[in-house]
Protein backbone atom coordinates (compact mmCIF):
# COMPACT_ATOMS: atom_id res chain seq x y z
CA UNK A 1 0.00 0.00 0.00
CA UNK A 2 1.27 3.23 -0.85
CA UNK A 3 0.64 6.10 1.62
CA UNK A 4 0.30 9.60 0.03
CA UNK A 5 -1.29 11.72 3.12
CA UNK A 6 -5.10 12.29 2.33
CA UNK A 7 -5.22 9.28 0.00
CA UNK A 8 -4.08 6.04 0.17
CA UNK A 9 -3.59 3.43 -3.09
CA UNK A 10 -3.47 -0.64 -3.71
CA UNK A 11 -3.32 -3.34 -6.00
CA UNK A 12 -6.16 -6.11 -4.76
CA UNK A 13 -5.94 -8.50 -7.40
CA UNK A 14 -7.22 -7.01 -10.62
CA UNK A 15 -7.89 -3.50 -9.27
CA UNK A 16 -6.58 -0.53 -8.36
CA UNK A 17 -7.79 0.81 -5.24
CA UNK A 18 -8.32 4.59 -4.15
CA UNK A 19 -9.20 5.45 -1.09
CA UNK A 20 -9.89 9.40 -0.16
CA UNK A 21 -8.60 9.35 3.57
CA UNK A 22 -9.39 11.84 6.00
CA UNK A 23 -11.85 10.20 8.01
CA UNK A 24 -11.77 12.85 10.48
CA UNK A 25 -12.61 15.31 8.15
CA UNK A 26 -15.45 12.77 6.67
CA UNK A 27 -13.52 12.81 3.70
CA UNK A 28 -13.72 16.59 2.70
CA UNK A 29 -11.80 17.40 -0.30
CA UNK A 30 -9.01 20.28 0.10
CA UNK A 31 -6.14 21.26 -1.86
CA UNK A 32 -3.08 18.57 -0.98
CA UNK A 33 -6.28 15.69 -1.26
CA UNK A 34 -7.74 17.09 -4.94
CA UNK A 35 -3.92 16.71 -6.03
CA UNK A 36 -3.10 13.37 -4.69
CA UNK A 37 -6.78 12.09 -6.37
CA UNK A 38 -5.38 13.48 -9.74
CA UNK A 39 -2.00 11.81 -8.62
CA UNK A 40 -3.35 8.43 -7.78
CA UNK A 41 -6.03 8.56 -11.19
CA UNK A 42 -3.19 9.40 -13.40
CA UNK A 43 -1.46 6.80 -11.78
CA UNK A 44 -4.11 4.12 -11.93
CA UNK A 45 -5.18 5.04 -15.22
CA UNK A 46 -1.88 4.08 -16.97
CA UNK A 47 -1.63 0.41 -14.87
CA UNK A 48 -2.15 -2.74 -16.11
CA UNK A 49 -5.62 -3.02 -13.77
CA UNK A 50 -8.58 -4.16 -15.25
CA UNK A 51 -10.66 -1.33 -12.89
CA UNK A 52 -10.11 1.34 -10.97
CA UNK A 53 -12.21 1.09 -7.84
CA UNK A 54 -12.60 4.51 -5.82
CA UNK A 55 -13.74 4.59 -1.97
CA UNK A 56 -13.75 6.39 1.15
CA UNK A 57 -12.06 5.89 4.85
CA UNK A 58 -14.23 5.77 7.74
CA UNK A 59 -18.26 6.33 7.65
CA UNK A 60 -17.64 8.73 3.97
CA UNK A 61 -17.43 8.50 0.63
CA UNK A 62 -16.74 12.11 0.91
CA UNK A 63 -18.76 15.38 2.38
CA UNK A 64 -16.81 17.55 -0.94
CA UNK A 65 -14.86 20.70 -0.93
CA UNK A 66 -13.29 21.55 2.44
CA UNK A 67 -15.37 24.55 3.74
CA UNK A 68 -12.37 25.59 5.69
CA UNK A 69 -10.04 25.93 2.75
CA UNK A 70 -12.95 27.50 0.49
CA UNK A 71 -13.32 30.18 3.34
CA UNK A 72 -10.01 30.93 2.57
CA UNK A 73 -10.86 32.17 -1.05
CA UNK A 74 -10.53 35.70 -1.25
CA UNK A 75 -9.87 36.62 -5.15
CA UNK A 76 -10.95 34.67 -8.09
CA UNK A 77 -7.44 33.09 -9.01
CA UNK A 78 -7.35 31.68 -5.78
CA UNK A 79 -10.98 29.98 -6.69
CA UNK A 80 -9.91 29.17 -9.85
CA UNK A 81 -6.86 27.41 -8.38
CA UNK A 82 -8.75 25.85 -6.05
CA UNK A 83 -11.86 24.65 -8.34
CA UNK A 84 -8.58 23.10 -10.67
CA UNK A 85 -8.90 20.03 -8.84
CA UNK A 86 -12.59 19.22 -9.51
CA UNK A 87 -11.80 19.77 -13.58
CA UNK A 88 -8.78 17.91 -13.60
CA UNK A 89 -10.37 15.27 -11.72
CA UNK A 90 -13.02 14.57 -13.55
CA UNK A 91 -11.34 14.74 -16.77
CA UNK A 92 -8.86 12.49 -15.61
CA UNK A 93 -11.87 10.11 -14.70
CA UNK A 94 -13.93 10.36 -18.05
CA UNK A 95 -10.85 10.23 -20.15
CA UNK A 96 -9.76 7.61 -18.06
CA UNK A 97 -9.01 4.02 -20.27
CA UNK A 98 -9.62 2.09 -17.40
CA UNK A 99 -13.48 1.44 -15.49
CA UNK A 100 -13.88 3.41 -12.73
CA UNK A 101 -16.09 2.11 -9.77
CA UNK A 102 -17.02 4.08 -6.93
CA UNK A 103 -17.96 2.24 -4.21
CA UNK A 104 -19.80 4.57 -1.59
CA UNK A 105 -19.61 3.37 1.66
CA UNK A 106 -21.39 6.24 3.88
CA UNK A 107 -22.80 9.86 3.05
CA UNK A 108 -21.75 11.54 -0.58
CA UNK A 109 -22.08 14.87 -0.37
CA UNK A 110 -21.62 17.97 -2.46
CA UNK A 111 -18.13 17.39 -4.48
CA UNK A 112 -18.06 13.71 -3.34
CA UNK A 113 -21.79 12.77 -4.72
CA UNK A 114 -20.45 14.74 -7.93
CA UNK A 115 -17.29 12.68 -8.37
CA UNK A 116 -19.89 9.72 -8.62
CA UNK A 117 -21.23 11.29 -12.17
CA UNK A 118 -18.13 11.11 -13.57
CA UNK A 119 -17.40 7.14 -11.98
CA UNK A 120 -18.66 4.12 -14.86
CA UNK A 121 -20.14 2.19 -12.35
CA UNK A 122 -21.36 3.67 -8.68
CA UNK A 123 -22.19 0.54 -6.03
CA UNK A 124 -23.66 1.89 -2.87
CA UNK A 125 -24.26 0.81 0.51
CA UNK A 126 -27.45 0.30 1.97
CA UNK A 127 -27.30 3.10 4.41
CA UNK A 128 -25.81 5.57 2.44
CA UNK A 129 -27.11 8.77 1.49
CA UNK A 130 -26.56 11.57 -1.15
CA UNK A 131 -26.70 15.64 -1.49
CA UNK A 132 -26.22 18.46 -3.16
CA UNK A 133 -26.29 21.45 -0.53
CA UNK A 134 -24.16 23.62 -1.93
CA UNK A 135 -26.84 26.18 -2.58
CA UNK A 136 -27.64 26.17 1.26
CA UNK A 137 -23.65 27.96 1.48
CA UNK A 138 -24.75 30.74 -1.69
CA UNK A 139 -22.66 28.62 -4.02
CA UNK A 140 -23.81 25.74 -6.93
CA UNK A 141 -23.28 22.23 -7.81
CA UNK A 142 -21.53 23.07 -11.42
CA UNK A 143 -21.07 19.13 -12.52
CA UNK A 144 -24.32 18.37 -11.35
CA UNK A 145 -25.99 21.20 -13.28
CA UNK A 146 -23.47 20.53 -16.38
CA UNK A 147 -22.82 16.88 -17.63
CA UNK A 148 -24.64 15.91 -14.63
CA UNK A 149 -27.77 16.40 -16.47
CA UNK A 150 -27.08 13.41 -18.64
CA UNK A 151 -26.97 11.21 -15.44
CA UNK A 152 -29.90 12.27 -13.40
CA UNK A 153 -31.83 14.32 -16.24
CA UNK A 154 -31.97 18.04 -16.48
CA UNK A 155 -34.89 18.81 -14.93
CA UNK A 156 -33.94 16.80 -11.63
CA UNK A 157 -30.11 18.13 -11.50
CA UNK A 158 -32.09 21.24 -11.52
CA UNK A 159 -34.19 20.28 -8.50
CA UNK A 160 -31.46 18.31 -6.74
CA UNK A 161 -29.36 21.48 -7.34
CA UNK A 162 -32.45 24.25 -6.20
CA UNK A 163 -33.62 22.40 -2.78
CA UNK A 164 -29.98 20.83 -1.51
CA UNK A 165 -32.60 18.00 -0.59
CA UNK A 166 -31.06 14.79 1.05
CA UNK A 167 -31.96 11.35 -0.85
CA UNK A 168 -31.51 7.87 -0.07
CA UNK A 169 -29.62 4.42 -1.54
CA UNK A 170 -32.72 3.44 -3.14
CA UNK A 171 -33.83 6.99 -4.60
CA UNK A 172 -29.80 7.54 -6.05
CA UNK A 173 -30.70 4.50 -8.02
CA UNK A 174 -34.19 5.20 -8.83
CA UNK A 175 -32.85 8.31 -10.66
CA UNK A 176 -29.72 6.75 -12.26
CA UNK A 177 -27.08 8.32 -9.89
CA UNK A 178 -26.38 4.77 -8.30
CA UNK A 179 -26.19 1.55 -10.41
CA UNK A 180 -26.12 -1.19 -7.49
CA UNK A 181 -27.34 -1.28 -3.87
CA UNK A 182 -25.55 -3.94 -1.39
CA UNK A 183 -25.06 -4.51 2.32
CA UNK A 184 -22.30 -2.50 3.50
CA UNK A 185 -20.33 -5.65 4.19
CA UNK A 186 -20.96 -6.81 0.58
CA UNK A 187 -19.56 -3.56 -1.09
CA UNK A 188 -16.04 -4.64 -2.00
CA UNK A 189 -17.24 -8.40 -2.98
CA UNK A 190 -19.67 -6.55 -5.32
CA UNK A 191 -16.54 -4.38 -6.86
CA UNK A 192 -14.37 -7.90 -7.67
CA UNK A 193 -17.64 -9.59 -9.02
CA UNK A 194 -17.85 -6.54 -11.55
CA UNK A 195 -14.40 -6.32 -11.86
CA UNK A 196 -14.32 -10.07 -12.92
CA UNK A 197 -17.19 -9.40 -15.54
CA UNK A 198 -15.10 -6.32 -16.96
CA UNK A 199 -12.36 -8.55 -17.07
CA UNK A 200 -13.92 -10.67 -20.35
CA UNK A 201 -14.03 -7.39 -22.31
CA UNK A 202 -11.58 -5.48 -24.95
CA UNK A 203 -9.78 -2.54 -23.59
CA UNK A 204 -11.01 -1.37 -26.87
CA UNK A 205 -14.45 -1.82 -26.65
CA UNK A 206 -14.63 -0.20 -23.14
CA UNK A 207 -12.59 2.80 -24.21
CA UNK A 208 -14.68 3.22 -27.45
CA UNK A 209 -17.87 3.39 -24.60
CA UNK A 210 -16.41 5.33 -22.48
CA UNK A 211 -15.15 8.33 -25.53
CA UNK A 212 -18.55 8.32 -27.03
CA UNK A 213 -20.47 8.65 -23.66
CA UNK A 214 -17.66 11.82 -22.80
CA UNK A 215 -18.49 13.50 -26.38
CA UNK A 216 -22.29 13.44 -25.95
CA UNK A 217 -22.52 14.50 -21.85
CA UNK A 218 -19.87 16.20 -21.02
CA UNK A 219 -19.80 19.94 -21.90
CA UNK A 220 -20.10 23.24 -20.56
CA UNK A 221 -18.13 22.05 -17.50
CA UNK A 222 -15.64 24.71 -17.63
CA UNK A 223 -18.66 27.56 -17.75
CA UNK A 224 -19.88 25.55 -14.71
CA UNK A 225 -16.99 25.85 -12.78
CA UNK A 226 -16.59 29.02 -13.76
CA UNK A 227 -19.68 30.59 -12.02
CA UNK A 228 -18.69 28.83 -9.34
CA UNK A 229 -15.62 30.42 -8.83
CA UNK A 230 -17.18 33.76 -8.94
CA UNK A 231 -20.03 32.85 -6.06
CA UNK A 232 -17.65 31.03 -3.60
CA UNK A 233 -15.68 34.76 -2.80
CA UNK A 234 -19.16 36.97 -2.45
CA UNK A 235 -20.12 38.35 0.91
CA UNK A 236 -23.17 35.87 1.21
CA UNK A 237 -21.20 32.52 0.43
CA UNK A 238 -18.72 33.72 2.94
CA UNK A 239 -21.99 34.22 5.68
CA UNK A 240 -23.40 31.18 4.85
CA UNK A 241 -20.21 28.83 5.15
CA UNK A 242 -19.18 30.52 8.12
CA UNK A 243 -22.64 29.86 9.66
CA UNK A 244 -22.44 25.88 8.22
CA UNK A 245 -18.94 25.45 10.64
CA UNK A 246 -20.50 27.01 13.06
CA UNK A 247 -23.25 25.59 13.48
CA UNK A 248 -25.38 28.06 13.19
CA UNK A 249 -26.97 26.89 9.63
CA UNK A 250 -28.87 23.16 9.40
CA UNK A 251 -28.45 20.95 6.58
CA UNK A 252 -31.41 20.50 4.65
CA UNK A 253 -33.16 17.31 5.49
CA UNK A 254 -35.22 15.51 2.64
CA UNK A 255 -38.41 16.34 1.45
CA UNK A 256 -39.08 12.93 0.81
CA UNK A 257 -40.95 13.65 -2.90
CA UNK A 258 -38.12 12.42 -5.51
CA UNK A 259 -38.43 8.78 -5.42
CA UNK A 260 -39.44 7.31 -9.05
CA UNK A 261 -42.02 4.48 -7.73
Amino acid sequence: MTYHETVLSEKRKMCYWIYLNRPEKLNALDTRTWERLIYELNRACESDSVAIVLTGKGRAFSTGDDIENMLRLNTKQEALNFFNGIKQSLNTMISCKKPIIALVNGLAVGGGAELLLAADIVIAAENSWFSFPEISLGVIPPILISAGGGVVGFRRAKYLALTGTRFSAQEARNMGLVDEIVPQSDLEKEAFAIADTLSNYTQESIRSIKKIVYEIYWKDIEKAIDELTNLVITEDAKYRMESFESHKLKPVKNHGIISNK
